[in-house]
């Protein structure tokens, strides 16, 4: 959760720490929602960071959906589930909002509940594919924090 300066209570849609970028007097754009069950009628979207940093992680998804109208969304592969499966080819969307020394970071808050799941996407690393998003040109290079054997067909990188 997030308290806006005028008083609003915004929900915060990502599981990283964002130390570097949730801190009081920063920027953030927020969306009004609605809903009888939230606790919340707002949500943070994104933070500023030199540049936009999208927090809300939901956004990635609905963006990939957009580039992937056959895919069959949320699919349980052994012990977890993967974004999408397009025929044989599974796909993982992940955002990424921390960026250390001009390289952007990928997991931000290291779990084992992520670590298990990477294990998984190895496991599938033939029928897959990296969907990088970004928001401009002047996001930085993209480099997974995991040290693993993983490679992966052609990566798809899309700036909005």
């Amino acid at each position: 959760m997030v308290l806006t300066q005028s008083g609003k209570l915004c929900h915060l849609h990502d599981p990283g720490r964002l130390k570097e970028l949730i801190y009081p007097g920063n920027k953030i754009l927020v969306r009004e929602v609605n809903g009888n069950k939230r606790k919340t009628l707002c949500q943070v979207t994104a933070v500023w960071n030199n540049l936009w940093v999208v927090v809300d992680s939901s956004i990635h998804n609905d963006t990939a959906k957009k580039f992937l109208p056959n895919a069959k969304a949320d699919v349980k592969v052994g012990n977890s589930r993967i974004d999408f499966q397009d025929g044989n080819t599974f796909i993982e969307v992940k955002g990424c909002s921390l960026v250390e020394n001009g390289v952007a970071m990928f997991p931000d808050a290291p779990t084992e509940r992520g670590r298990r799941h990477l294990e998984e996407l190895i496991k599938l690393k033939e029928k897959g594919y990296i969907l990088h998003q970004t928001l401009k040109d002047k996001t930085p290079p993209w480099r997974p924090t995991l040290r693993s054997r993983v490679t992966c067909r052609p990566e798809i990188n899309l700036v909005f």
